[in-house]
This record gives C-alpha cells, structure tokens and sequence, in this order.
C-alpha cells in the first residue's frame, strides 16, 4: 500500500510542471511530532501513507492507503 501510494504521489508530483501547488512530505516515523501536530492541528485522523489538500489552512481534501492515485490526486487540484 505505502508503496503504490508514495509512487502515485511522487509520479503526480514530478509532472506537475505548471507548479499547481506546494508540495510537502512528512516522514511520520522519522517526525512523529510533526506528524501528531498536523493531525491535531488540522483536526483529521492520521493515517499512512495519507495526503492532505490545503487552502488557507483548512483540510479541503484528503486521502488515504489505495485511494491515493495519480488521477485522485488529479481530480482534487482540478
């Protein structure tokens, strides 16, 4: 699951040439803090590999595990 989820993300990510949005990775074991701090933060249940789509700091999309795909990702910058 982690792995087609981070491929899809990764793949998204360098396609996106146009720059449609800031791209950030946390690395939940490595940064358990900061990983706990978004979820209180942005009030959502943390899971992983889970994205997470932004604006104004609110929450306006969110996936997780097998729904995270290219064209998911696609579909929610749209």
């Amino acid at each position: 699951m982690s792995a087609a989820a981070w491929k899809a993300t990764r793949n998204f990510v360098l396609a996106d040439e146009e720059g449609k949005a800031d791209y950030v990775m946390v690395k939940v074991i490595e940064s358990r803090s900061v990983s706990n701090a978004i979820a209180n933060d942005l009030r959502v249940r943390h899971q992983s590999p889970q994205v997470l789509l932004l604006q104004g700091g609110k929450v306006l999309w969110t996936a997780s595990h097998w729904d995270i795909t290219e064209k998911s990702l696609e579909k929610a910058l749209s």
